[in-house]
């Protein structure tokens, strides 16, 4: 499918809904990844901080009027998110109203390049002069978080073979990434 098959989502084509700011409620975000938060999202000591002050700390999506879209592009001016790297650069980048306290970064993970099993690459070497597809989010309000990962993982691949991107073509499939507003989704 082509790219200009797929509607794109921009900011003049999207309602992005967020619960009205009250001071005294903080809600949080956090991604999957390594990192304090999730441990203190189990036991609950931020919470118990602000319980202290008088103030509720919930879940972004705690209310249901509040969509998906404050994780990736922090509007949300009392929401405080934790984990991965790439959407808070983004937000900085757009020079958005946020803080950029720390970023999460685990080196020590693995990756893995699939290929058709009825195909005869066995090496990273062999993938020279080959195609490797990319996703390609049309979702223009978002950073396309899952591209940068695999083309971060696809380059450093191909790094430790001794191989550069010029060494193969990468194919694009886009894909519409529209969920985040979708009221089937929240």
């Amino acid at each position: 499918m082509a790219t200009n098959e797929i509607k794109a989502t921009t900011f003049e084509n999207t309602k992005m809904n967020v619960r009205k700011l009250d001071w005294k409620e903080v809600f949080y975000t956090n991604c999957p990844l390594i990192s304090a938060s999730n441990v203190d999202q189990e036991l609950g000591w931020t919470r118990e901080e602000f319980k202290k002050i008088g103030v509720d700390y919930n879940y972004f999506r705690y209310h249901r009027e509040t969509d998906w879209y404050p994780h990736y592009i922090h509007n949300q001016d009392n929401l405080i998110r934790f984990g991965g790297l790439f959407p808070p650069v983004h937000v900085q980048a757009d020079i958005r109203r946020t803080r950029l306290l720390g970023v999460t970064h685990a080196p020590k993970e693995g990756g893995c390049m699939m290929v058709r099993s009825r195909d005869d690459l066995y090496t990273m070497q062999e993938l020279k002069g080959k195609k490797i597809g990319i996703s390609k989010s049309m979702n223009q309000v978002k950073n396309d978080w899952w591209r940068i990962q695999e083309h971060q993982g696809i380059e450093l691949m191909l790094r430790i073979n001794g191989m550069t991107m010029d060494d193969i073509e990468l194919v694009e499939f886009p894909y519409a990434d529209d969920w985040y507003n979708d009221p089937k989704m929240l």
